[in-house]
């Protein structure tokens, strides 16, 4: 998962920037983000639904479990994104706002991270990002226990 943040996190910002007019642009930035504590919620309430009533002296049952759960998360993930590559273009026919229109400048991950971490915003916003996320994984870790 710690792979997948970033990627996703500047999915985020290049889908909201490339897709969306200003005004919406925000709205579309916070409901993608909700994406992945929703996501995380959703895997360990459907986790705990398969194993409920599975004892933990039965490991050929567990692995069993297990095995049912990666294919069912498997399917469900290939049957959303699979029509995606399809559907969705690179870029907009008409771009939606200027800065859908202007072309972005080459630079490494480091030396964006580090001009970052030089907003006060941004860091306030990092670390709310973390208690919320660590909130979301918490509270979805105790449901997938109460289900299961």
């Amino acid at each position: 998962m710690s792979f997948a943040y970033p990627i996703f996190n500047s999915a985020i910002n290049l889908i909201c920037n490339r897709w969306f007019p200003d005004k919406e642009r925000t709205l579309v930035t916070a409901i993608c983000g909700l994406a992945i504590p929703s996501g995380n919620i959703f895997a360990f309430v459907m986790s705990g639904l398969i194993f409920s009533g599975v004892s933990t002296k039965d490991p050929k049952l567990i692995r069993d479990r297990e095995d049912e759960l990666i294919l069912i998360q498997n399917v469900w993930i290939t049957c959303i994104t699979v029509p995606l590559f399809f559907i969705i273009r690179e870029k907009p026919r008409y771009p939606p706002s200027l800065v859908a229109m202007q072309e972005q400048k080459k630079t490494t991950f480091m030396v964006n991270f580090k001009e970052a971490l030089k907003s006060r915003n941004f860091v306030i916003l990092l670390v709310a990002f973390f208690c919320i996320d660590g909130s979301f994984i918490g509270f979805g870790s105790v449901l997938g226990t109460i289900f299961g």
